[in-house]
Parts: C-alpha cells; structure tokens; sequence
C-alpha cells in the first residue's frame, strides 16, 4: 500500500509539472480556458438560435390549430404531428442547453482547480 501511495503521489507531481510546462504563465493557461468556453459558447448560440426558430414555427402551428381548440381531435393528423414534434425538439434544445451549460461550469471549475494548483510554479510577474 505504500508503494501504491508513493506511486500516486509521484504520478500526481509529474502530472502537476507537465500541466506547469504546457501552462508556464496565468495567462496562457487564461488563453487556454477562454479558448475552451468559448467552443461551448458557440455552441450554445446555436442551440439558442435553433430554439428561436422553433418557437417561430410554434407561433404558426399555433396559429393553424387555432381553428381547431374547440376540439383538437378534429386538427388534421400531420398538424397534430408537427405540434408534437415541435414540441418534442424544443425539450431537446432546452437539454442540449443545460448540458452546454454545465459543460462551461465544469470547465470552469477543472481550469479553476488547475489554477490553484499551478500558482505555485507561476512567478509573480506572469500573474
């Protein structure tokens, strides 16, 4: 079991120092995390704009199934369907969304982790 621990310890420090040589100053590893947000970023600007296109296209099945809220069994069944396939794509781009946004946080938090961890290699005047 020492050995196991010993092992471990010396697999974590050169793990820390190969971070400290791919990131030799705060402001590469800030390059580094801008760079990965801002991939989810675009992402979730896609996700958003697809979701503004399918609440477009709410408005006007909305508008069609307008002549049948009386009685929605009567609307025709390929409205009925595009209803519901609308409805079923707008819970997707609100998960894809969440996933997105949680992959931004956790990101942040392994380039927070990171951080805390390199400042030790960092000199002041890289901060």
């Amino acid at each position: 079991k020492e050995a196991e621990e010993r092992y471990r310890a010396n697999d974590d420090k050169r793990r820390e120092r190969a971070l400290a040589v791919r990131f030799p100053t705060k402001a590469a590893h800030d390059a580094e995390r801008a760079e990965s947000v801002d991939g989810v970023k675009a992402q979730i600007k896609l996700v958003q704009e697809r979701r503004k296109q399918l609440l477009a296209d709410r408005e006007q099945l909305n508008l069609e199934f307008e002549f049948y809220k009386n009685n929605p069994s009567k609307a025709p069944q390929s409205l009925q369907v595009r209803l519901a396939t609308n409805t079923e794509e707008l819970k997707e781009t609100d998960d894809q969304q969440a996933a997105l946004n949680d992959d931004v946080k956790r990101t942040n938090q392994r380039f927070d982790t990171e951080a805390q961890m390199l400042k030790q290699y960092w000199t002041p005047a890289s901060k």
